[in-house]
């Protein structure tokens, strides 16, 4: 059976759903009471078992968050039990899968098939490759593609490494690979994933590169090895299939290529020049296509731009930042855009990596609708949870609500923090009741046991910020989620009364949340200390 490209807005092939341009959902949520631009982020995590409890009702298309459930009235002060729960895309966090393990995909890629959406990344095993004139350290070898499915862009269940490494290919040690892309080939009935593979040799190290072409006619695989796409070398890029059924390989640097019938091979080049820059994405809402890209600021966030053109051939124009000037594009790189069609109209998602090198599993996946219109897009404030109706195409901003406790309540009693080696209270411009707790002894924990069905933990966002563990148990101290790591650094200003972690939601009983200080960091982090600011329970 034949699926949609979901990285361009155009037709899907013969044997899918047709994904079309058409009316936009327009809006956006402006959370107040922290320092971020547009509001404080307040954003979810993964949610396996369901959705966000939420605190009143949102307009459809968009609509205005406003806080975050944030309480007042001293250490341990009340808010308001959200009425209902919903399912909601959370931004920016750890995720984890129906089967309660991260979500390990990265540089992703979508396709739809039927009703059900499947993602392809990156599955990261190590540290990082530091692009610094060293080797790479081995510390993050090839393991393979990792496939996710899901129907509501909320719940996500692992498909299975749908590519393995291929000893005697270019799909193996020591060469890894980036950004996997999906198609569905109709000319051969078969799905057709794309991997930038890579290898450094030398001393200083020269990347070489191929783009790996393997087909499968089944989308959980298994696929095999077809050979190389021969262009000489390996750049970011992105795949897109028009509304005509004619696909593409868009290429960092501003190339478009037209793939051969098979989608072996590029039959021509389309167009040079378009744009500059990595991360590519391409994708068509009505009759515009829309090209992003960031800067080539290795692993460090920066602000992406795009450009437009009523023909892949014809004159495109630059039209500078899609997200407000020094966001960083909310702290992530372009890597696909997702068009959701359905009966009242249409939602572009875009979606970034907010890369976390030194410790890249923990890498996170940005979400956000795109506001199209015309030949312009934007993210003008960014929506850390919101509410996406697929079958409709239109989405809501979604705020979560709560009991607030914060860091400064503790002991050893029910919602107070018990902290362990070091940590110390400062104040912190931002931060809700302007102070925080924070340690950078390694293996340093604070746990804080609660009565509810979820909880929220909220931090500092800085440069000089390292990684933390979080983990959920019962009461009995019997882990209920795999410790997952935050990193607390960020590119963007900084920022405090940050969501960075949610847990699964859970049936009403007493658990034990339990933050630790790794003693990790990102490598561009200036430091390794970890901080909390509050939680809100639910």
């Amino acid at each position: 059976m034949g699926g949609s490209t979901l990285a361009n807005g155009g037709a899907g092939a013969t044997g899918g759903t047709a994904v079309t341009g058409g009316a936009t959902a327009t809006g956006g949520s402006t959370a107040t009471g922290g320092t971020a631009a547009g509001g404080t982020a307040v954003t979810g995590g993964a949610v396996p078992t369901g959705g966000v409890a939420t605190g009143g009702a949102t307009a459809a298309g968009g609509g205005t968050a406003t806080g975050g459930a944030t309480a007042t009235g001293g250490a341990s002060s009340g808010g308001t039990t959200g009425a209902s729960a919903t399912a909601a895309i959370v931004s920016g966090v750890p995720w984890l899968d129906t089967s309660g393990n991260l979500v390990n995909a990265h540089g992703v890629g979508f396709i739809k098939v039927g009703n059900t959406y499947y993602m392809v990344g990156e599955q990261r095993s190590g540290k990082n490759d530091t692009y610094s004139g060293a080797p790479i350290n081995g510390e993050d070898t090839f393991t393979g593609v990792s496939m996710y499915s899901t129907t509501d862009f909320v719940n996500w269940t692992f498909v299975g490494t749908v590519v393995t490494p291929i000893p005697g290919t270019i799909v193996a040690p020591p060469y890894y690979g980036e950004r996997p892309k999906i198609l569905f080939n109709a000319a051969t009935s078969k799905y057709v994933i794309y991997i930038k593979m890579l290898n450094y040799i030398g001393s200083p190290a020269v990347y070489t590169g191929s783009y790996a072409v393997l087909t499968s006619s089944n989308i959980a695989g298994p696929y095999a090895f077809q050979g190389d796409l021969g262009l000489g070398g390996a750049n970011d890029f992105q795949v897109f299939e028009d509304t005509d059924g004619s696909q593409y390989l868009a290429r960092d640097g501003g190339t478009l290529y037209k793939f051969s019938t098979n989608g072996l091979s590029t039959a021509s080049t389309v167009k040079s020049g378009i744009q500059s820059g990595e991360g590519v994405s391409l994708y068509k809402a009505g009759d515009t296509y829309f090209w992003q890209a960031s800067q080539g600021s290795y692993w460090y966030s920066n602000d992406n731009s795009y450009s437009t053109a009523t023909s892949l051939g014809g004159t495109w124009t630059s039209h500078g930042f899609f997200c407000p000037a020094g966001s960083k594009t909310w702290q992530s790189q372009d890597t696909a855009v997702v068009t959701v069609a359905g009966t009242a109209g249409t939602t572009y998602i875009y979606v970034g990596d907010r890369w976390v090198n030194g410790d890249l599993p923990a890498s996170t996946l940005v979400m956000q609708p795109l506001t199209v219109s015309g030949s312009t897009e934007s993210i003008s404030t960014y929506n850390p949870m919101w509410k996406l109706d697929v079958a409709a195409g239109t989405w809501s901003a979604v705020a979560p609500s709560g009991t607030t406790i914060n860091d400064d309540a503790t002991g050893t009693g029910q919602s107070q923090f018990n902290y362990s080696n070091g940590w110390t209270i400062g104040s912190c411009t931002g931060c809700y009741n302007s102070d925080f707790h924070s340690s950078s002894t390694s293996g340093a924990t604070a746990t804080l046991a609660f009565t509810g069905t979820r909880i929220f933990l909220y931090s500092a966002y800085n440069t000089s910020s390292g990684i933390m563990g979080v983990t959920l148990s019962d009461s009995g101290g019997t882990a209920l989620t795999p410790e997952v790591h935050v990193s607390l650094r960020y590119d963007a200003p900084a920022t405090g009364n940050y969501l960075v972690y949610a847990s699964p939601i859970v049936p009403s009983g007493s658990y034990v949340l339990k933050v630790r200080v790794t003693g990790l960091k990102d490598l561009y982090s200036s430091g390794s200390t970890c901080n909390i600011d509050r939680v809100l329970i639910q």
